[in-house]
């Protein structure tokens, strides 16, 4: 039981980092048409949505989805606890996130974990076609993991999704 302990004890913090990485992923099921900076709107406010799924605990950057103004491929580079970068083909954005809400809830009997936090984003700083984007909104990141002892969980998945108004 000790072993589980602990191994839940560095989940929960792996978890914590990758979720503050996922909390900048602002995703979307709706995807709206066009391929990179979409610079008919410069300058206006208009929806930004990202989306981060990630099927492996021991991925440092997951596949980050832009639909909006940025409209991309990318990964999720986590800094800090509170802040990551969104790199894309075009260009970075510098995320800021703080968490407003936390809850986690685990099954012993069955080794399942699942996790949620809500909070609020902002974009600080952009690079390559990014540079002066604004940009702030909510995120939700949601987590589900099977762990019974301390190797890795034998399932894994994280989703966050964010959005926002970003103005280019």
């Amino acid at each position: 039981m000790r072993a589980i302990a602990g191994y839940r004890r560095r989940s929960t913090i792996a978890l914590g980092v990758m979720l503050l990485g996922a909390l900048f992923i602002v995703p979307s099921a709706v995807a709206q048409g066009g391929a990179g900076v979409d610079r008919g709107g410069a300058g206006i406010d208009t929806q930004q949505r990202f989306l981060l799924l990630d099927t492996d605990p021991n991925e440092e950057n997951p596949v980050l989805l832009g639909f909006g103004p940025i409209h991309a491929k990318g990964v999720d580079k986590s800094v800090t606890r509170h802040k990551d970068i969104f790199s894309f083909p075009d260009g970075d954005l510098t995320v800021m996130h703080q968490q407003a809400s936390r809850s986690r809830d685990h099954d012993p009997v069955t080794c399942f974990f699942t996790f949620s936090e809500r909070g609020s984003y902002k974009v600080v700083r952009g690079t390559g076609d990014y540079v002066g984007v604004e940009g702030h909104g909510h995120y939700i990141a949601e987590g589900k993991f099977v762990a019974c002892d301390q190797g890795p969980p034998e399932a894994f998945v994280v989703e966050l999704q964010a959005h926002g108004p970003l103005k280019l």
